[in-house]
Parts: C-alpha cells; structure tokens; sequence
C-alpha cells in the first residue's frame, strides 16, 4: 500500500490534470415500470389505483406512460414494494374519514423502499378532516423528517415560488404555477425537503431528492414527493365543478415522469484541485486528477463504485496489472470530510480544445447514477516546446 500511496502522490505533484464524465444509463421508456397504493379496502373511493375519484388520472397515465401498470395492496409489506417502482399513498378515504394510520412495520417498509432506490408519492392532509387526521399525518410524515398542521377552509390556491426548480413544476408535461386545493393543511417541519409551493399556511409541496438524509441519518436512494392535501388528483367533477383549465393533470405527468426517471446523486467535483483555472495540455497531460467532494449526507471515498467511473469514454487508471484503481482518499475541500481523488487516462479521452463543462457521471454500488459538473480549459502546444 505505501508503494501505491507514494506512487499516486508522485502523479499528483507532477502531471497536468483534465477531466471526467461518468456513465449513466437511463432506462428506458419501453421497459415495464408498475404504479402502486394502497387498495380500495383500506383506502376507499381515494385508492389512487382502484377508487371511483381517479379515472381521469389513470386515463392520463395510461396515455402518457403506456409501459405503466398498476397494482394495489391493502398492507404496505416489503414484498409488495419489491414489485413496484413508484408508491402513491393519500390519507384520506372518503371525504370526511381517514384510513388507519401506517404500523411501524408499514413506515420501515417504505423507508427501506425510499433508502433503495423507490420513489414514494404523499398525499397528508388538513387535521381536522377526520379525528384521526393528525395520526395519519404523522405516520406519514415523521420518518421523513416533515409534519403537517393547520386547515384552511374551501378552495385554495398554492403558489409554485420558481417552476423551473424541478421538474416537478417545470417538465415535459407542462410548467405548473399554482395548484388548487381543498381545504388543505401545510407542512409545519420538512426536514431535508425541499418546498416548491406554499398557501397561507406555509409549505404545501415539498421534495426529498436522492442523496437526502433522513431524520436516522440514512441517505435515500430513491425520492419522495409530499403534497399538504388528498385531493389534487381526483377527477375534475368530483369538487372542481368541471374546472378543467386547473393544471392538475400536468401536474400528475410531470410527477410521475419525474419518479419514474433514474434517481441521481449530484455531488460537487473539483478537476485538478491544485488549480483554479483547469488548464489542461493534452500534449504533456498523462493523468487526469478529479476530486469527488463528499458531504455529510454522502460519502464519496465508501459510497462510490471506482469501476462506473469514467470521462468521455475514459476510465480511472489502474495500478499495474492488479486491477487497483489509481484513487486515493484525501481532504481536499478541508471541510472534515475525506473524498476520493481519482487519476482518469487522459489518452482515452475525446476532448475539444478550449473551455468547456466537464460532466462527471458514475454510479453507486447499488446501481444509483451520481453526477457532477466543473470547468476545463484543455489546451495544446506544440511537441518538443
């Protein structure tokens, strides 16, 4: 080890670094992908995949996502969740009762189904809806880091602050600027969520990406979406009274769209750190040196699977013919922290000359794409000046 330690700090201190992308491999729209939530008997007319309230959701999913199935269950189990990409889970099962609050068994299991890679869809709801509305809430909420509070009375609307923060409210599908909700609550606590929209209440949308942290310190892999109402789906007729200019099925695609889509861990990275500007001369530059900064909430030098990592084609050095990947743990931010320095061949690298954005794309050992970008500014002199 101290022979390939002083040999890695040798590469350091002497060559030109460059720059790196890593693979990723989004799957595609043609591959089987299945919906799930909870059933008819435990969720009512509000089963998202069964209830009488969701026919024009489900006609717009089928339209929008033909290689979308859906299945339902009346228990939240482990084994169910195995079978399912995405989970949709609202309080309430009728207008004025709420289901049974979540077990303990049935919070782990979708805190396992988010920490792996699933993506999870909440639907809490104002507290004085049903008796047992702020149990609900909290079965939901609590392992999340979030809890909801409050009723507002009648329709109301929720302001999108900045749409084209996630795809969420800025897609494919639509950019969404306002929702319209019914007697709604909001989100008290969000924890590592992020808000996209509030009512007078406070936050009304919220967001925990992949690489979030929960209240346990797990990181997720997955992501979970929280909406402050049950109702933002249901057909149009139901409470809306034909209001069909409300953006509601946009909403939905985009949603979906976005929880079906690969999770991506973005980490920040730093090309040749020793440097501020990333001049990089393809001509005397053997090795390219790529920080991988690690964050509280992720760490590069445990998290990080050496072999996905690649740039333009390019991959991590190895150390004779042992397979040892040229990387090394180092400090380089100074923030505690240790990240992972890794050396990319530069002669297996398709580069333009002059400045660009160098893309880094990798995976985790659980298969999770990560991503970061920083600039480079390749260059080339002449052989022999």
């Amino acid at each position: 080890m101290s022979i390939f330690i002083t040999f890695f700090k040798t590469y350091l201190k002497y060559i030109t670094p460059l720059f790196i992308i890593l693979a990723s491999h989004p799957i595609s729209a043609s591959v089987q992908q299945q919906i799930g939530s909870l059933d008819t008997t435990r969720a009512g007319n509000f089963s998202f995949v069964n209830g009488q309230y969701f026919d024009q959701a489900r006609a717009s999913l089928v339209s929008n996502f033909s290689e979308v199935t859906l299945t339902s269950t009346t228990n939240i189990t482990p084994e169910f969740l195995e079978t399912v990409n995405v989970f949709i889970l609202g309080a309430a099962n009728s207008c004025c009762t709420a289901i049974t609050p979540l077990t303990v068994l049935e919070q782990q299991a979708l805190v396992d189904f988010v920490v792996g890679g699933g993506s999870l869809i909440v639907h809490a709801d104002n507290d004085l809806f049903h008796h047992t509305a702020a149990a609900v809430n909290e079965s939901f909420l609590a392992p999340f880091g979030l809890a909801a509070t409050g009723t507002l009375h009648g329709h109301v609307s929720s302001t999108v602050q900045n749409p084209s923060s996630s795809p969420i409210t800025s897609g494919d599908f639509g950019v969404i600027n306002y929702l319209i909700e019914i007697f709604p609550g909001a989100f008290s606590e969000l924890g590592n969520a992020i808000p996209l929209a509030s009512n007078d209440l406070g936050p009304s949308l919220a967001v925990l990406d992949a690489g979030s942290a929960l209240p346990t310190g797990e990181v997720i892999r997955g992501k979970a979406v929280f909406f402050s109402e049950s109702t933002l789906f249901v057909d149009n007729n139901i409470w809306f009274v034909n209001s069909t200019d409300i953006p509601h099925l946009e909403l939905l695609s985009n949603l979906i769209d976005f929880a079906l889509t690969p999770p991506i861990i973005k980490i920040q990275i730093d090309i040749k750190p020793s440097s501020h500007t990333n001049n990089i001369n393809i001509n005397t530059s053997s090795v390219i040196p790529v920080a991988l900064l690690s964050t509280n909430d992720f760490n590069t030098t445990t998290d990080i699977d050496l072999s996905t990592i690649s740039i333009a084609g390019a991959n991590v050095k190895l150390l004779g013919n042992g397979g040892t990947h040229l990387c090394n743990n180092e400090d380089v931010n100074t923030d505690g922290l240790m990240d992972i320095v890794c050396l990319i061949e530069t002669s297996q690298v398709m580069i333009e000359l002059g400045q660009s954005l160098a893309a880094l794309e990798a995976k985790t050992h659980e298969g999770i794409l990560v991503h970061g970008e920083d600039f480079i500014n390749i260059f080339q002199t002449s052989l022999g000046h």
